[in-house]
């Protein structure tokens, strides 16, 4: 596996210590699939350094480079989707880059996007 594309959902359910995120994070770690995350679901995410260290430990931060950015941006317009949505777009371009598979705590949000990028499998926690 290479990996997964975490949501801000998923970060949110880690630190609440929700035990399905904790599972099926576990899960992805015991297969030595690295956890990815967005610059934008970190920004989006975080609010005590105290309580999110633990978490930001088990992440792979991606900047949010040019070609991210564009790649976000071009699903929004092609989507017709506002701004409002900008933050799960990265988080699928940033899946599609990687070749990988987004985990989200609300698929509903990702359904649309989905569109935009064919190749990235969304997964509810």
């Amino acid at each position: 596996m290479r990996g997964v594309v975490l949501d801000t959902g998923i970060l949110i359910a880690l630190e609440r210590a929700k035990s399905r995120a904790i599972s099926l994070v576990q899960v992805a770690r015991a297969r030595g699939a690295p956890l990815h995350v967005p610059a934008t679901v970190l920004a989006e995410w975080w609010r005590s350094p105290k309580q999110a260290a633990r978490i930001e430990r088990m992440l792979t931060l991606h900047d949010l480079t040019p070609e991210l950015a564009r790649s976000a941006g071009a699903a929004l317009a092609a989507l017709r989707l506002g701004a409002d949505r900008t933050v799960d777009a990265t988080v699928m371009a940033l899946a599609a880059q990687l070749n990988t598979m987004v985990l989200t705590s609300d698929p509903m949000d990702f359904r649309r996007l989905v569109r935009a990028f064919p190749g990235v499998v969304v997964t509810a926690l």
